[in-house]
């Protein structure tokens, strides 16, 4: 199944709050709870093995492009991009921060 549509899909059947994009591991969706009081956090991240862990320790994650972000039936109260634009290119982290303005309600 495409990404894009995996993320349509998941959006319309759970209740996400906020968007962790790039979120390797789950060390950042920890933060955002703790930080920002994130309930039910969706994480995002391009490598499969950071996707897995993160769906270990108990998390919702899939894997995707973020450079490639569909438009969501609604939004989330925030998004989160932590410490991953520095691996991208300038346009990419560009079209990923547009992408968190646009689906974010709050920050």
């Amino acid at each position: 199944m495409d990404y894009r549509q995996e993320l349509k899909d998941k959006f319309d059947k759970h209740d996400y709050d906020s968007i962790d994009f790039g979120c390797s591991k789950g060390t950042s969706i920890d933060y955002a709870m703790s930080a920002f009081g994130a309930e039910n956090m969706l994480g995002i991240d391009i490598d499969p093995k950071k996707v897995d862990a993160c769906i270990r320790r108990g998390y919702s994650a899939i894997v995707g492009d973020l450079t490639s972000f569909p438009t969501l039936n609604r939004k989330v109260k925030f998004s989160q991009l932590s410490h991953f634009l520095e691996h991208i290119t300038f346009k990419q982290a560009e079209a990923c921060i547009k992408s968190a303005v646009e689906v974010s309600e709050a920050f």
